[in-house]
């Protein structure tokens, strides 16, 4: 349990430190990935890359854009989002 609660707490200052790929591999570790904390948060990273991969792409920052939409596409294909 004490796992799980730290675990959750390190996905969730990535995130908020704008690190959104490491938040989402934490929060898909299988101690806490059908925790209802995980489940939102790694909804919140996937938006968050969204949001990010348009907003480099308005400015013309097309390969760190391009880095983003890869992210997302990486996690579309499977249950699990990994790290590559």
């Amino acid at each position: 349990m004490l796992r799980q609660i730290l675990k959750l707490r390190q996905a969730q200052r990535a995130f908020r430190e704008g690190r959104y790929q490491e938040a989402l591999v934490l929060a898909d570790e299988p101690e806490v990935r059908e925790h209802l904390k995980a489940r939102k948060l790694r909804t919140a990273c996937l938006e968050e890359l969204g949001r990010r991969a348009q907003s480099l792409e308005e400015r013309g920052e097309l390969s760190l854009a391009a880095a983003d939409f890869h992210r997302l596409g990486e996690r579309d294909e499977g249950d699990q989002f990994q790290e590559r």
